[in-house]
């Protein structure tokens, strides 16, 4: 995990930002920050698999937290979970073990917000729209969440704890459609990134989905600037929220392929699974989302994405993990 500390300025205090989990969505919020707010930024070791060691681990950071919470009461927390090892096909048991690593940094969040009430303390929730809401479309401000699989309801789970804390906790909860990002070295990939990975080294694309499958795509970089300038600006002294991040505009599975092909100027290989496993439409309305979000133009970005993978390399490197989220 990595420990933001940014030392405020103007109407910001100062404030401590833990982000758990540095993958494909931490590690661009990270990013969005620093290059904002310029915070000191240190990489923690935490284990992931190790419950008695990531207990020790735990205690140490909440002691370097509590540190400039005594000196100074206008200082804030701002914990951001953006964790996230199991993917959309992760079985009971793989959902046991991340949910017991978020129980655990929500309660080192609820014994700090309870030793310093008077600080602004947030909890901000990386949720999974698809996880939630697989097979509705048309998802609104009434839809309710009806996970079909272990992952959703991990999800589901993790919101329902977060809700429950009776600490005096800010609780901020988003929920991202399917996102695309940048090629990275060791960061798993969706749909959107891998069509472009495997267009480029002539490999086939095998697609659990129907050609028509119904998604909302959004991009990385809208999220990882959204996030960034709430974790900044939110003074982390209000009521729960919740919104969903997307891009609130479907395309389907053949659209993504063909405008993959525009970009490659050439056709790419795709194989569809006869018996796909991850063929539900997922679709939202513009009504969740949230105030001061933008969701940019999906196919600039494919092109963006393209255009960075050919010039850094990273398409003919070592591959990245794939993602199975929606």
């Amino acid at each position: 995990m990595i420990l933001l500390t940014d030392s405020g300025g103007g109407n910001r205090p100062s404030c401590s930002i833990p982000v758990f989990g540095v993958g494909l969505l931490g590690s661009a919020i990270v990013n969005a920050v620093t290059s904002t707010a310029h915070p000191r930024v240190e990489r923690i070791p935490l284990s992931w698999t190790d419950p008695a060691l990531q207990e020790r681990q735990l205690q140490e950071l909440e002691a370097r937290i509590a540190a400039p919470l005594q000196e100074s009461p206008a200082a804030c927390l701002k914990v951001l979970w953006s964790a996230g090892r199991a993917g959309f096909a992760a079985t009971e048991a793989e959902i046991a073990v991340e949910l017991e690593s978020f129980q655990a940094v929500l309660g080192m969040t609820e014994r700090l917000a309870r030793r310093f009430p008077d600080a602004g303390m947030g909890f901000y929730l990386l949720s999974s729209a698809g996880g939630l809401f697989e097979g509705q479309r048309h998802v609104d401000q009434d839809s309710k969440p009806e996970p079909r699989r272990p992952y959703g309801v991990l999800k589901q789970r993790q919101e329902q704890l977060l809700a429950a804390s009776g600490a005096p906790i800010t609780k901020r909860i988003y929920r991202p459609t399917s996102v695309y990002g940048y090629l990275r070295p060791n960061q798993r990939i969706g749909l959107i990134s891998t069509l472009i990975l495997n267009g480029l080294r002539h490999q086939v694309s095998n697609i659990t989905a129907w050609m028509s499958t119904l998604r909302d795509f959004v991009f990385v970089e809208d999220i990882a600037r959204y996030i960034s300038r709430v974790l900044l600006e939110d003074d982390a002294r209000g009521e729960e929220s919740t919104a969903v991040l997307a891009h609130a505009k479907p395309f389907s599975i053949f659209e993504i392929e063909k405008m993959v092909e525009n970009v490659l100027g050439r056709k790419i290989y795709v194989s569809y699974s006869l018996e796909p496993s991850n063929q539900e439409d997922i679709t939202f309305s513009h009504s969740v989302l949230p105030p001061g979000w933008h969701s940019s133009d999906l196919s600039s970005n494919i092109s963006l994405i393209y255009k960075e993978a050919v010039a850094s390399g990273a398409a003919f490197g070592q591959p990245p993990r794939l993602l199975d989220r929606s």
